[in-house]
């Protein structure tokens, strides 16, 4: 029937012969129209995929590209100075903002002057060998939170943490990294200072000034700075990173007068040697805001997260420091002059 219709044919001539001209071309473009369907429905159908076995996806890993750059556009940016900006005296006087956070503990008696609200945020741009929280370091994998939702968590305890015996309680931001989180950080001080509490971060001196610490530092109170090593090799066989931002940041502490203490991961062979006690006590004898050095032994705490993470750990089969080997590392820092954490945060150090 189309051969008949098409130019040439037969039943084509005798309706053109009758002048049937448009019946012509309606019959012409539904016979074409009927055959492409029916070549199509005789194709057949492409099968269908096998089913393929769900397999267990690696533990906590970091979401795809994708879902990680959408979270992330939600973190910080609030469009505030907070390099300029004045103690808040109000709660609403501080910019909401949103941050990444890996968990939070109400209370804890070990990470700055009294009684501390710990925030742990999420992200950290070092890959130290000892790292007890291998688990914060993606950004994209923690809780988006709001600063002013965990401010309202803050207000709730509040009260226990001013009643503490040395009256200094008040927040603690660690992490993962939170200078990477600048004006999320800054946020959540503010939010301290609004309340009467004081602030503290525990802290690499991961970013740069301007970007960074800037956001950060005019909020304050302490910091809880970790050294990992003052020599430059060391430090980055342990860091993976270079040691230059670290040392800037000790010299911006110093510059803006913000109490300070050293954390120090003890390790046996490898950060407990006379050139480390001699590197320290040289690192240390002009700093004028360092109030002391927290020595702390090496532990196996966070050899269970590596394995979580599907990671190998780097220090397998190393052993905490004996507590010879402690007693002789202080000996020897407080022999070159050097304050020595011996009761956390309280009035009594060692010289």
């Amino acid at each position: 029937m189309l051969s008949q219709l098409a130019p040439g044919g037969a039943l084509s001539a005798a309706l053109l012969r009758q002048g049937a001209v448009p019946l012509l071309r309606a019959l012409q473009r539904g016979l074409a129209s009927s055959a492409l369907s029916a070549a199509a429905s005789a194709q057949p159908l492409p099968a269908e995929p096998a089913a393929q076995q769900q397999q267990p996806a690696p533990p906590l890993a970091p979401p795809p590209p994708t879902e990680r750059a959408a979270r992330l556009s939600r973190l910080g940016r609030a469009g505030y100075d907070f390099a300029h900006a004045a103690r808040p005296q109000r709660p609403e006087d501080v910019p909401e903002v949103v941050g990444s956070v890996h968990s939070i503990e109400s209370f804890s008696a070990l990470d700055g002057p009294g009684v501390r609200f710990l925030v742990f945020v999420q992200g950290c741009g070092l890959r130290c060998v000892f790292c007890s929280n291998p688990d914060t370091w993606h950004m994209a994998r923690g809780k988006l939170t709001s600063s002013k939702d965990l401010a309202k968590k803050l207000e709730r305890v509040s009260p226990y943490l001013k009643q503490g015996s040395s009256g200094k309680g008040g927040i603690t931001i660690s992490g993962g990294e939170p200078l990477l989180q600048p004006e999320f950080t800054a946020s959540v001080l503010m939010e301290a200072h609004a309340r009467g509490l004081t602030t503290c971060i525990d802290t690499t001196g991961q970013g740069m000034k301007e970007s960074h610490w800037d956001k950060v530092l005019p909020h304050l109170d302490y910091a809880l700075f970790c050294i990992k090593s003052p020599i430059p090799d060391k430090y980055e066989w342990i860091t993976k990173r270079q040691i230059g931002p670290a040392l800037g940041f000790v010299e911006e502490l110093e510059k803006r007068g913000i109490p300070y203490w050293l954390r120090y991961v003890l390790m046996s062979g490898h950060t407990d040697q006379q050139e480390d006690i001699d590197a320290m006590v040289e690192f240390c004898c002009d700093k004028k805001s360092m109030q002391a050095v927290e020595v702390l032994p090496y532990h196996l705490l966070g050899v269970e997260k590596w394995a979580a993470e599907g990671k190998e750990y780097p220090l397998k089969g190393m052993q905490s420091p004996s507590e010879a080997e402690v007693k002789r590392f202080l000996d020897g820092l407080k022999a070159g002059g050097v304050k020595v954490l011996c009761n956390k945060f309280s009035n009594t150090t060692e010289e």
